[in-house]
């Protein structure tokens, strides 16, 4: 597989291969609009369904607000640390991510 692109996380590496492999592109970079890359609607739900099963985490809403691979792995850090925080006592779970907590 081609590396072209700087990743910054393994959620976003991760992605980044989940992405590459639905859509059959080695080059899509991390800031790209998905959607003009060629993630159709039908893609589109194989990717997030994908990266949600993955990772546990609801990203539907922001992969059509801000469909792009940096943004998903953003969601999915940020969404980590919060059950991080529920798991240890140190914040409120949010009422619906409580089960994951």
């Amino acid at each position: 597989m081609l590396w072209r692109v700087c990743l910054t996380g393994t959620a976003e590496a991760r992605i980044t291969e989940i992405f590459w492999s639905i859509l059959e592109r080695p080059h899509v970079d991390r800031l790209a609009n998905l959607a003009e890359a060629g993630a159709d609607s039908l893609r589109a739900v194989e990717i997030v369904t994908r990266i949600e099963l993955e990772y546990g985490v609801d990203l539907v809403h922001t992969y059509f607000a801000a469909p792009m691979i940096a943004r998903l792995a953003e969601e999915v850090r940020r969404t980590q640390d919060r059950g991080d925080q529920c798991a240890t006592g140190q914040a409120d779970c949010h009422a619906g991510r409580r089960r994951r907590c």
